[in-house]
């Protein structure tokens, strides 16, 4: 039998390409079996960040209200900014429609605790050779709400709130081509162009001044008076009003987060409220019937400046970062309520009636004051539309609640904005069931930096306050 030569046969090209198809099949299924599992674990990632993050936030709260002292005043300002209040300009949140409500609000009030400052100042020595320590105190003037940022400023400048063309403050939701600004000395530089910041890119600031005077110049606190140090406002509201009989508006230092130390004692601070001139021109219009000195309380929250990443190297660039506790919060809401027992009449299923900014959809009310009383409602309190709550607030013996320091809602360019101002009844006798609020409710949103979280996390918790006695 003849030998036959071995054949050895390949594969055809229809196999090759079924081969090569059912790969690349494999390949892709693995891939996105990847991709989707390393969506997962970043998105667990994320929510556990912003889930910490929360927590601590909530800590420092709780901490900080803790430390509340009665000798000062409690100040809730909450500001209801329509999603497309920049148009044309793209919306505040694109995750939510055109007429969605972006809520900015703040909350400020006087702590009795140990507080040390944030700045870093470096080793120095005075005449003594003795070491510096950083300044501490033990009263503060603490407040919590967004800050604002200036991406485009320049190393070593700062807002400048003295310019009357725009105010004292620059709100988060701000867009401006010539934002003015100074040096530090307070010459004036080139204005910068303030973008659109996006809702979820904002920051949630905590702010603590110190308040303490050490008999020295009033620019510097515990440093010696021969450095070039000048750590300190000379007054918490920029001058003093009642050596100077003039209010201006907040330290621009203090604005900024340059400083977080004024020359002041709580008292002092108080002092200066108390003893405005009647006459001083405050009224906005929007409430004739308020104290003058109540207003002038609300004018004393403000956005400060909280930035992700300093300017610039110097320590007085990185003190703008100092004050962020929120990395990217997109919604921060104030809320607050007497307890059952103090005089208010309660929803009937028994559940706490929380005050604020109107929110039928929250089950949010108005208490407001003596001039949104409608004199064709029985039952005193103006409640617009088909509220889910009762539309009421009274006294224990039926007759309609007014207070001064509770502000009716007002819009102004086109925002809502709604205040309340509480202080100790040994200051201001009041008709309130109780001097403070028992409790708050804090609402914010939350994202995480690198946007894997669309709508960012929620959360909500409540802060029982210490009764003044």
């Amino acid at each position: 039998m003849p030998n036959r030569p071995l054949r050895h046969r390949g594969f055809t090209l229809v196999e090759l390409m079924i081969a090569v198809a059912v790969l690349s099949v494999v390949v892709l299924a693995t891939s996105k079996l990847f991709g989707t599992a390393s969506k997962v674990a970043g998105i667990g990632e994320a929510t556990q960040d912003v889930m910490q993050e929360i927590s601590a936030i909530q800590r420092q709260m709780r901490e900080d209200f803790a430390k509340i002292t009665p000798d000062g005043f409690l100040v809730i300002k909450s500001y209801r900014v329509p999603n497309d209040i920049n148009d044309p300009l793209p919306l505040l949140d694109p995750t939510q429609p055109a007429d969605a409500i972006i809520r900015s609000d703040q909350v400020v009030f006087f702590t009795s605790g140990l507080e040390t400052t944030s700045g870093y100042f470096g080793y120095r020595l005075d005449q003594t050779g003795e070491h510096f320590g950083y300044p501490q105190t033990v009263e503060a003037r603490v407040s919590y709400g967004h800050g604002f940022q200036l991406p485009n400023a320049a190393p070593l400048t700062n807002y400048d709130t003295t310019d009357p063309g725009w105010g004292p403050q620059v709100p988060p939701w701000r867009v401006q081509s010539d934002l003015p600004m100074v040096n530090l000395s307070g010459s004036s530089v080139p204005a910068i162009s303030q973008p659109q910041i996006q809702a979820r890119d904002w920051v949630l600031a905590r702010q603590a001044i110190l308040l303490s005077d050490d008999a020295g110049a009033r620019d510097q606190f515990l440093v010696d008076g021969s450095t070039s140090i000048f750590n300190a406002a000379p007054y918490l509201y920029n001058v003093d009003p009642s050596e100077f009989g003039g209010y201006e508006r907040a330290a621009e230092g203090l604005v900024n987060s340059r400083l977080d130390i004024a020359s002041q004692r709580i008292g002092d601070a108080m002092k200066s409220v108390m003893g405005l001139d009647p006459n001083l021109p405050f009224d906005y219009g929007y409430n004739q019937y308020l104290s003058y000195w109540e207003k002038m309380v609300r004018e004393m929250t403000f956005f400060p400046r909280a930035e992700r990443s300093a300017a610039g190297s110097d320590w007085r660039d990185q003190f703008t970062t100092t004050s962020v506790i929120g990395s990217a919060c997109s919604s921060f809401i104030v809320e607050w309520t007497y307890d059952n027992d103090s005089g208010n009449i309660v929803q009937p299923v028994g559940q706490t009636r929380w005050f604020g900014a109107r929110d039928l959809d929250r089950g949010v009310a108005s208490l407001t004051s003596q001039l949104d009383l409608d004199q064709n409602d029985p039952d005193g309190l103006r409640f617009p539309g088909a509220p889910a709550i009762p539309p009421y607030n009274t006294e224990f013996d039926g007759s309609p609640t007014s207070d001064p320091g509770i502000e009716s809602q007002f819009t102004f360019q086109g925002v809502d904005v709604y205040s309340a101002a509480f202080f100790p009844s040994a200051l201001l006798p009041s008709n309130r069931k109780t001097p403070w609020p028992s409790a708050l409710r804090i609402t914010m949103t939350l994202h995480d930096t690198k946007d894997r979280l669309t709508n960012g996390r929620t959360v909500q918790f409540v802060v029982d306050l210490p009764q003044p006695r």
